[in-house]
């Protein structure tokens, strides 16, 4: 079946129907963005396995907002919505927008769900904890920095079959034929930090790209690395191996300029610097 928006203007940017062409997948190879939109696309609906297996990934539950970028027949926002989440669709094509709200009454999830004609790089994100993505590459990498600054830390991004380049996936797998990819929007974790328990203390200066952190501890005129750096949205996990005795391990729970332990230890953490970006 080949779906063409009406309305589509030529030099316009199109919102792919989700389940994307394979005529499409074979061009996320190649190298620079691509400068005019197919006329036509392949309607191809992701697999019903798929889309349980991508909603599984993220932790789809009560509570979510889940937004699919290129909706096509509804079915993973209703999918989403038979989980408890409410479920939010963009699409482009009115024609399928229609057939999602059919579908969506069909499945008595109609009160948790919406379908919009809209362009997917001015759909807003502030609102939403899991997107699910099945958009080239390059859309995926334009809409990148916006999912890092608009989407609130540990929200969760899953991707079929195509990825986001530098920012590695925090979890990747086969299923079947198709590729998944799920990404925790990390927190702004980079930047220097005073840990402080009881009356001890020391600084902590972190380095940040993507999820990815390194770091320097100074207890007074000692310097030392910090090791098993782990970001994963807002949880943060590192040691400090200070001297001969045991390591000092810190998990914590980063919340704008403070993180709080996690479990029973007694500590605190303030930022006393800007914030650095996540990626340059």
């Amino acid at each position: 079946m080949i779906t063409k928006p009406a309305d589509c203007h030529p030099k316009s940017h199109r919102l792919l129907s989700s389940g994307a062409a394979v005529l499409l997948a074979s061009l996320s190879t190649m190298s620079g963005f691509i400068e005019e939109p197919f006329e036509t696309i392949p309607y191809i609906p992701t697999p019903s396995s798929a889309v349980d297996r991508m909603l599984e990934l993220a932790e789809v539950g009560p509570g979510d907002l889940v937004l699919d970028m290129g909706s096509g027949d509804g079915r993973i926002v209703i999918a989403a919505a038979k989980l408890g989440a409410r479920g939010r669709g963009v699409e482009i094509n009115p024609e399928l927008i229609e057939r999602s709200q059919r579908n969506a009454m069909r499945a008595k999830v109609s009160h948790l769900t919406e379908f919009r004609q809209e362009d997917m790089f001015d759909t807003p994100l502030t609102d939403v904890s899991v997107l699910t993505l099945y958009v080239l590459t390059q859309s995926n990498l334009r809409l990148r920095p916006r999912i890092l600054t608009e989407m609130r830390p540990g929200s969760r991004v899953v991707s079929h079959q195509f990825g986001m380049q530098e920012w590695d996936a925090d979890k990747s797998e086969r299923h079947g034929v198709n590729r998944l990819f799920v990404w925790y929007v990390p927190a702004r974790a980079g930047g220097r930090w005073r840990f402080e328990s009881g009356d001890d203390h020391f600084t902590l200066e972190l380095y940040q790209e993507f999820q990815q952190i390194r770091g320097t501890a100074y207890f007074g005129n000692e310097r030392l690395q910090i090791r098993d750096a782990r970001l994963k949205g807002t949880k943060i996990d590192f040691e400090i191996e200070r001297g001969n005795g045991e390591p000092l391990r810190f998990s914590g729970t980063i919340s704008e300029n403070t993180i709080l332990p996690r479990g029973g230890d007694r500590w605190r953490a303030t930022r006393t610097g800007a914030a650095q970006v996540i990626a340059r």
